[in-house]
């Protein structure tokens, strides 16, 4: 199973769970059995992450930032800090697992690999930054209920996202916080849901990236981390939102749950 940088889509948040009461033991925190971490000299942009059978990570090209964002379950703009290498720099990384471990096992295993390595230490904290509210606009919502599915159970197949190099994304019976949470990708901003809208829609929209949007689409990025506009007709994704969804994005400023980098090290071959 392929974890892509729109994968980075498809994972959700990792919940750190510790002991609780005096005198519980915290378990020992997963590791790989075996894992070789290599600088990346390709030069070519293309980000790789998979997940294959008996618990093998394969990583190609990947900057200490991307793999705190999948190791972590966020975005870009909520990692603060950090020399200027976490984002430049790429990497290699050949790791195995037992057989038959889960893939939030693996994610946790990468986590450990992260702190031994990088010798990566950060903070969480909340704070007050820039973000967008998803709102209904003037004229009210554009959007298409979702309909249960063809085999007649009466359950939709879920939400079910896809891209492309012009702006395309979409899903099938997705609720208005995944929306929101698939726009913060784009817009690389938190994106609160503010609609009040309590369905699930089927939804498809189309824009024109911009220079720095759609980070986490994709697996091969050119420089500028943007997506290359298949059609320069298409519209901003903000007045896409408003023109195909009937929805608005709003500047606003609200709390954000982030991690502080305190200090990380390029990592020794092994």
């Amino acid at each position: 199973m392929k974890l892509q940088k729109t994968s980075f889509l498809g994972i959700a948040g990792i919940v750190l769970i510790s002991a609780l009461h005096l005198g519980v033991p915290q378990s020992k925190p997963l590791q790989f059995e075996v894992a070789s971490v290599k600088p990346n000299a390709s030069g070519d942009h293309r980000i790789m992450m998979q997940i294959t059978a008996g618990g093998r990570l394969n990583v190609t090209g990947a900057s200490l930032r991307d793999l705190i964002r999948t190791a972590y379950g966020i975005e870009d703009f909520q990692i603060i800090g950090g020399s200027a290498w976490i984002s430049s720099e790429r990497w290699d990384i050949q790791a195995k697992a037992e057989e038959n471990v889960l893939q939030s096992q693996v994610t946790e295993m990468l986590q450990s690999l992260l702190a031994e390595r990088f010798q990566l230490k950060f903070h969480k904290e909340s704070r007050r930054l820039p973000v967008y509210e998803l709102v209904i606009a003037r004229n009210g919502p554009k959007l298409q209920e979702s309909k249960p599915n063809a085999n007649g159970d009466g359950h939709n197949a879920g939400p079910r996202q896809s891209h492309g190099a012009g702006g395309h994304a979409g899903g099938r019976a997705m609720t208005m916080a995944q929306l929101a949470q698939m726009l913060s990708v784009t817009v690389d901003r938190t994106v609160l849901d503010k609609t009040g809208l309590a369905g699930t829609y089927d939804i498809t929209l189309s824009w024109r990236p911009e220079p720095g949007q759609g980070r986490s689409f994709g697996n091969h990025m050119p420089p500028g981390g943007a997506l290359p506009a298949s059609d320069p007709g298409l519209p901003s994704i903000f007045t896409a939102v408003q023109d195909q969804l009937g929805l608005k994005l709003e500047a606003a400023r609200g709390p954000v749950d982030v991690i502080v980098i305190d200090s990380a090290q390029k990592p020794t071959q092994q």
